[in-house]
């Protein structure tokens, strides 16, 4: 039988697969978590509070997860292959994910 597919499998191939920068991004976009030197702007905490905005989270189904995972090694491999426009496109087709939710 098959390993469950997680976000902590997943992670460890990346490491594994040398792909340091994909694995950071990965955890970050994983985890209910933020960088310290990060901080949400004022006008973002004020409409939390209001409920103008809230906030949501991908929902991390095996599919999703796989298919972060593989966007974020291709990003990493388009970008140490010189292909910056490439890496750039295949991390704003990541972030059209996040943006949709």
């Amino acid at each position: 039988m098959a390993d469950k597919i997680s976000p902590e499998k997943l992670g460890i191939q990346l490491l594994l697969g040398g792909y340091i920068k994909a694995y950071v991004d990965f955890f970050y976009l994983t985890h209910e978590t933020t960088p310290s030197a990060i901080e949400p702007s004022p006008a973002l905490l004020k409409e939390y509070q209001m409920k103008k905005r809230t906030k949501k989270s991908l929902e991390q189904t095996p599919e999703m997860l796989t298919l972060l995972s593989n966007s974020l090694i291709d990003g990493e491999q388009y970008w140490r292959e010189g292909d910056a426009k490439k890496a750039f496109k295949t991390y704003l087709a990541v972030g059209n994910i996040y943006e949709e939710l």
